[in-house]
Formats: structure tokens, C-alpha cells, sequence
């Protein structure tokens, strides 16, 4: 199959940085399915993408923690997430303190974080980590012990009220 063949095209030191890129892609939209996400966190996915996320290139440490992100949502990736969560910590703090802020790897770390964190070992094991770091406790901390889900209606875009604006106005078309 597929999954171990990706597997090793991503360990550290066996292709080069442009496979492993391709590689880490392909594997990331495996992640965003159930059974991906299941095939993956079975074939140990897990080590190889936290070592990527503790070192490298960026690109490849952002792909890493997107792969995470979507594995972590499943439950068995949750239970297995204790090797993620200091690389992960890291890779935020290292990418958030950048000269410029690698936005995509914010969000990926913080949301593979907080899907981890739904399991409770886990979230007190990024509590430490975030201790260790002498880290503001309202910046990481809240995050993993507060909701983790919120039930709450997703604001309208605005975006979105301007399209639906605009096609119900015929004036608004004929500019367009």
C-alpha cells in the first residue's frame, strides 16, 4: 500500500527535501480522511512527522504540523499524541517568535495541540511543557484547560452578506 511507501519517503535523511515535501502533502490529505487518519497513526506516522516539527526546513516543519493537526482529531491519534506535544510546543514558540510569523504553522500547531489536548494525559502534558518553558500561562495554558469545543454559530462573513448583497441589488450587478 500507500502508507508504508510514504512513510519512508518522509524519514529524516532518506530523500530529498523536495520529495519529502511531496511526500508530506500526499500525506496530510491521506490525514483528512477517517481511514487515513487511522492507517496513518498505525503505521507510526507520529515519531517521523515530530521529529519534522522539531527541526528543518519550514515548509517541512508546517506540513508536519498540518499532517499532526488532521491525525490528531481522531481518537487513536489523540491517545497516541505524548511524542507530538514538546515538538509541537516548540515549533509554535519558534514560529511565532520568527521575524516574521509563519501563520500556517501557528494554526497548525495550535489546532494539533488543542485536538490532543481533548485527551486529558495529554493536556496535562502540555501544561508542563508550557511551564517548563516559563511560558505566560494565559497564552498556552488556557488554551488546552479551557472548552475545547464551542457550540456557538460561526459569525457571518462578510464576504459572504456583501455576494448575497449585491445579487439581490440589480444596481450592484450591473457595476460589477
Amino acid at each position: 500500500g500507500i502508507v508504508p511507501q510514504l512513510r519512508n519517503m518522509i524519514l529524516p535523511m532518506e530523500f530529498p527535501p523536495k520529495v519529502v515535501v511531496s511526500a508530506l502533502q500526499a500525506t496530510w490529505n491521506l490525514a483528512n480522511t477517517p481511514d487515513g487518519k487511522v492507517a496513518l497513526v498505525d503505521a507510526e506516522f507520529l515519531p517521523v512527522l515530530s521529529h519534522h516539527c522539531a527541526q528543518g526546513d519550514p515548509q517541512v516543519r508546517r506540513l508536519s504540523a498540518g499532517c499532526l493537526m488532521a491525525m490528531t482529531i481522531n481518537k487513536q491519534g489523540k491517545l497516541e499524541s505524548q511524542c507530538c506535544l514538546e515538538p509541537l510546543v516548540d515549533l509554535l514558540l519558534d514560529a511565532s517568535a520568527a521575524p516574521y510569523v509563519d501563520l500556517g504553522s501557528v494554526r497548525s500547531a495550535c489546532l494539533a495541540l488543542k485536538n490532543a489536548a481533548e485527551f486529558p494525559q495529554a493536556r496535562s502534558s502540555i501544561v508542563r511543557i508550557a511551564q517548563k518553558r516559563n511560558l505566560d500561562p494565559q497564552r498556552l495554558t488556557n488554551m488546552v484547560r479551557g472548552e475545547m469545543f464551542d457550540g456557538d454559530e460561526w459569525p457571518i462573513s462578510k464576504r459572504y452578506v456583501d455576494q448575497w448583497n449585491r445579487a439581490a441589488d440589480p444596481s450592484a450587478r450591473a457595476a460589477s
